[in-house]
């Protein structure tokens, strides 16, 4: 906006360039003034409209949060798969690297770890989906 006005002035006034020239610094202070005003009055639209449809908007961030609580659970559940699959790679590792050469434990291939692969890639796609944060709903005071 700030270019906008400084490239349009002419336009935007009743006041020839050379005005705005010789007063450039009290006219950019007014037009910050009046867009901070303008600011604070759409907040506060805002805040009120918030507040007008608060139940509307939690009532579909209920429904929201049904809706994906499976695919949330399973992406969750896949995590922690993952988590203690690696911890126990850490330990077999720690393990093999202490015991002799010829005692070395080598990890066994599962035939279902092309599934695992394919759902873990589905549940990071799923988990970059973008979500609603209506937290701000809970406290309206604010």
């Amino acid at each position: 906006m700030k270019v906008y006005y400084e490239t349009h002035k002419e336009k935007l006034s009743a006041y020839g360039k050379e005005y705005y020239k010789r007063n450039r610094e009290t006219e950019l202070h007014r037009f910050k003034a009046y867009r901070e005003k303008n600011l604070g009055r759409d907040l506060e639209r805002k805040k009120l409209w918030y507040a007008r449809n608060r139940d509307k908007i939690l009532a579909y961030a209920k429904a929201y949060d049904l809706k994906n609580r499976d695919k949330r659970n399973a992406y969750q559940r896949e995590r922690r798969r993952r988590m203690k699959e690696a911890a126990k790679g850490a330990t077999a590792e720690v393990a093999a690297s202490t015991a002799e050469p010829s005692m070395k434990i080598e990890p066994v291939q599962h035939p279902e770890s092309a599934d695992d692969h394919e759902l873990t890639r589905r549940m990071k796609q799923a988990s970059l989906a973008p979500q609603l944060k209506l937290s701000f709903l809970l406290n309206p005071t604010e």
